[in-house]
């Protein structure tokens, strides 16, 4: 996997990936019996800490955690739990490259953990030296399983995850998808998979391509919500928004990220104006 997620840290795909995981992992934690550890599978696990460094990327933090810290949604009231709680520990800290870094998703999984009062080991996969260098230093080798290669379905970590994340680079996620999701279908009840919405050619609908792998996620058992935050299509611009496609055993679970990716579109100002917000499927 080459690819470099710094560049995108922060951003506003992560403002909703990120609240949205702390949602649906944190609901099934406090259901967790304390005395069983919870393994929480991160198939592209990426840095442990991401630096942010002013206008890196026309798509990076200045267009999530900067829009957000600008507004000062962070001191306000907040009725959602866990948006309220992404916004208490991240937002506040991070709203400038000289704070330093974004955490990724296994540092949000453990710091989730200890807020809750459950033990979780951490399987994460990367192939890039940078990032499974910060995986074992803040991680440890020792207590959680760090691999420095792609996962496969095949990994025992993978296969019995109670926890499987998949958060694939841009660059690769339609084959991922492909790989990982029919595998699982028989195997993994709590699945939830974050994927960018890439715009038609010269167009403001979502490609073809994300139409059908929502489709097929939705026939392979999954649920899916759809955030559109750009309904002005610029050539310059990547994605238009965001996908989540998810399977879990229980309707609360589901509820609970639903009522977070709101509440966190709601605080952007994605819920207004015609061809942006919220889609459930």
């Amino acid at each position: 996997m080459s690819y470099d997620h710094n560049t995108k840290a922060g951003n506003r795909g992560d403002i909703v990936k990120h609240p949205a995981l702390m949602a649906a992992l944190g609901t099934l934690l406090q259901e967790w019996l304390r005395e069983t550890e919870f393994l929480f599978a991160d198939t592209y696990a990426g840095y442990a800490h991401n630096p942010l460094s002013p206008g890196i990327s026309k798509d990076g933090w200045e267009t999530g955690l900067g829009e957000l810290h600008a507004q000062r949604w962070w001191s306000t009231s907040v009725p959602d739990p866990w948006a309220k709680l992404w916004l208490d520990w991240y937002l506040p800290e991070h709203p400038s490259p000289r704070y330093g870094t974004y955490p990724g998703s296994s540092v949000i999984a453990l710091n989730l953990a200890d807020y809750v009062g459950v033990k979780v080991r951490v399987a994460a996969w990367d192939t890039s030296p940078g990032p499974i260098g910060g995986l074992m230093q803040t991680l440890g080798s020792e207590a959680h399983s760090i691999r420095t290669r792609t996962a496969r379905i095949s990994d025992p970590e993978v296969t019995g995850a109670d926890f499987l994340f998949i958060d694939p680079p841009q660059t690769d996620y339609w084959r991922t998808i492909k790989k990982f999701l029919p595998a699982t279908a028989s195997q993994h009840t709590k699945v939830l998979i974050w994927l960018p919405l890439h715009p038609q050619q010269g167009s403001l609908d979502e490609s073809s391509s994300a139409t059908t792998a929502r489709d097929e996620a939705i026939q392979l058992g999954c649920r899916a919500t759809r955030v559109r935050w750009d309904n002005q299509h610029r050539a310059t611009r990547d994605f238009i928004g965001c996908q989540l496609l998810y399977r879990f055993d229980n309707q609360r679970t589901a509820d609970a990220l639903r009522a977070t990716v709101e509440q966190m579109a709601d605080l952007a100002g994605w819920t207004t104006g015609s061809g942006v917000g919220v889609s459930h499927f």
